[in-house]
């Protein structure tokens, strides 16, 4: 779960650079097509780890204060509407959420793995601990 957790970060990391290249102009990256699909899959990527997350601690999904489910929701929206994604709610999403779950996830995920989750990948899985805890 760690594993997923550090991912998100490294996606969510991702996005807020794409908009920090574009001098956090939100309407701007939006509206440019190829900063617009690289934030959206950014986005679609930290769904998939909730997902994963969700597979494998139920209960830690649904109680998390950093918003897993809203995240799988957002991932639902933008992969399952066939281009009538409303992007006011990305940019919403890419100027307080998204900020807001970067600082959560650090204070509760040791630097040293959210600098390189595949340590943990390599360790979890091969130990046979298919959860990712």
């Amino acid at each position: 779960m760690v594993y997923n957790m550090a991912r998100m970060y490294e996606y969510a990391r991702d996005a807020l650079e794409i908009c920090r290249q574009n001098e956090d102009k939100y309407d701007q990256v939006i509206e440019n097509m190829v900063t617009k699909h690289a934030v959206n899959m950014c986005i679609v990527q930290m769904g998939e780890h909730a997902a994963r997350i969700r597979d494998i601690d139920p209960e830690f999904y649904r109680e998390s204060q950093l918003g897993l489910y809203q995240i799988k929701g957002m991932r639902d929206r933008i992969t399952h509407s066939y281009g009538e994604v409303d992007y006011a709610i990305v940019k919403q999403v890419l100027e307080r959420d998204i900020p807001v779950f970067v600082a959560s996830v650090k204070e509760q995920i040791p630097e040293e793995i959210l600098n390189n989750p595949y340590q943990l990948y390599e360790r979890e899985f091969e130990d046979g601990d298919l959860s990712g805890r």
